[in-house]
């Protein structure tokens, strides 16, 4: 049987909408005229055609669309393509490269039974909004209260009214998931990208789009690589140039950094919690290369440090009762400490990224403040924060109330719990959760003079070499330094990424409308 080409393939994606079903609409289409060949020739190419459109994803469709209204009609394709037409179907793809998914069971938030939620209800959600149920979604349906709001602020972001059309926003979050090494999210942002009848061409690389876009590419390179170095004269080179079609309007600008700081930080999410690439990209069908872990040599934490974790969290104490000068001096030595050195062989991209990258692309800057404490790259809460300018100022710019929904996001991120730490029961989590937040930010030089570092010393001194990996070079964490985070269960680890992710947005984004405050 032949398969289709490149060609013929993306002929086939950018014929696609981004409508309610329909992929389902396609591939009943394509039922009917199966029965209706009148040629040998013609069946072999409608086979062709359901093989390479539909069937690499129809078995995971299946299995994330249980109990629903397509759940039947997907089964009767399946058996009619199976049996009839003797075309075998794949069976359920693993989303993650990191470990073996089990059965998606409803998972409690909280403590009461009456919160409880099913990750079922919001795949459909996200099959209705991008006809399909992505990796990214599946995995994040062990959290479905996170879930449900993520879903809520991507349609909105992607998908809502704005100055950005759906292709540009698209190809934006390409241009971010590259920077990070994610090919993942590139490859499913390609699949949108293509949906929202985006031009082929601009696939083929950076040379072929418009210059207004590529004016993005730099403020691109400094967010994901050091955010704290973002200046004025950035947006001032985006809303500035004689060519009036290439100039940026301001609400372009903002929605343009919600996006690159949302797919940085989704795609740090992606890589450190394995997620394999869709079943229908042609990627998808290459082996998966694994690096060894940059920490192989480092020991791994024992069976203990559940135990010992929960028992430290008992001994802090929430209020703040140290010196300020004791805050400062903690934050500069997190902030510094344990620098990542990764070998320049690793810091190459893969092949088929370079066409969206520059040169130097995945080079990292941590944080080092010359000045210490005193230091003007260091974003203090007390100056820039979330609540008092960057709400208010995506208030002013953006569409749809996205700034309340962005907000909401935060919160829940914010407040998911499960009483547990590994196998332990324990009460309150916050401490641990706030540590891994503040830790994250910390790497990126926000500073929260009332919050006690030293907790995150005491809490996290056996996770934070695979923290710091994660937030710096994303696209090096392997498997084994997935594992190094155990004796956490699998679905806690995403929550542990889900946490980083927060964090890394809000700091990202903070620096990122930072700058706006020269032209007020």
């Amino acid at each position: 049987m032949q398969t289709m080409n490149q060609d013929q393939l993306t002929s086939l994606l950018s014929s696609m909408q981004p409508t309610r079903n329909s992929k389902l609409d396609s591939l009943f289409a394509l039922m009917q005229a199966l029965p209706k060949a009148e040629t040998a020739d013609e069946k072999e190419r409608l086979f062709a055609e359901a093989h390479d459109k539909f069937l690499p994803e129809l078995s995971t469709m299946l299995y994330r669309l249980k109990n629903s209204n397509y759940d039947k009609s997907l089964e009767e394709i399946k058996k009619v393509l199976e049996s009839k037409y003797m075309i075998p179907t794949r069976e359920y793809d693993q989303p993650s490269n990191f470990f073996q998914d089990t059965k998606h069971d409803t998972i409690t938030q909280g403590t009461h039974a009456s919160d409880s939620l099913d990750p079922y209800d919001f795949f459909l959600d996200a099959f209705d909004m991008e006809s399909r149920v992505s990796n990214l979604v599946y995995m994040l349906g062990y959290h479905p209260k996170f879930l449900s709001i993520f879903l809520e602020a991507h349609k909105r972001i992607m998908y809502g009214n704005s100055v950005l059309s759906q292709s540009w926003r698209h190809y934006i979050a390409i241009m971010a998931a590259a920077s990070q090494g994610c090919l993942y999210l590139v490859t499913l942002e390609e699949l949108n990208f293509l949906n929202c009848k985006g031009p082929v061409l601009w696939l083929e690389g950076l040379e072929n789009i418009p210059t207004k876009l590529k004016k993005l590419q730099e403020v691109n390179r400094i967010l994901v690589s050091a955010p704290w170095k973002l200046e004025k004269k950035h947006i001032t080179q985006l809303v500035d140039d004689p060519v009036a079609e290439n100039r940026w309007s301001f609400q372009q600008i903002v929605h343009a950094f919600l996006i690159l700081s949302r797919y940085h930080s989704l795609s740090q999410l992606a890589l450190g919690c394995g997620i394999k690439i869709e079943s229908d990209h042609p990627l998808s069908k290459e082996s998966v290369i694994t690096s060894k872990s940059i920490w192989i040599s480092k020991a791994f934490p024992d069976m203990n440090v559940a135990e010992n974790l929960v028992a430290n969290l008992k001994k802090i104490d929430s209020e703040i009762n140290c010196h300020e000068t004791d805050v400062e001096k903690e934050f500069i030595n997190l902030a510094t400490r344990d620098p990542i050195k990764p070998p320049p062989e690793l810091l190459v991209p893969h092949p088929y990224l370079r066409r969206y990258l520059c040169e130097k692309c995945l080079l990292r800057e941590e944080f080092t403040p010359e000045e210490g404490i005193n230091d003007e790259l260091i974003c203090r809460a007390s100056e820039y924060n979330w609540l008092e300018h960057g709400y208010t100022l995506l208030q002013n710019m953006c569409q749809d109330s996205t700034e309340k929904i962005v907000d909401d996001e935060f919160q829940i991120g914010d407040d998911l719990t499960y009483g547990k730490v590994g196998p332990v029961a324990c009460d309150n989590t916050q401490e641990i959760r706030v540590g891994l937040k503040r830790y994250t930010q910390c790497l990126l030089g926000h500073f929260y003079e009332d919050y006690k570092y030293k907790n995150i010393t005491e809490l996290l001194k056996d996770f934070r070499l695979p923290i710091k990996l994660i937030t710096y070079y994303p696209f090096l964490f392997t498997r084994a330094d997935f594992e190094r985070l155990n004796p956490f269960e699998y679905t806690e680890k995403i929550h542990i990424n889900i946490i980083m992710m927060e964090g890394r947005q809000k700091a990202e984004l903070l620096y990122a409308l930072r700058p706006y405050r020269e032209y007020s």
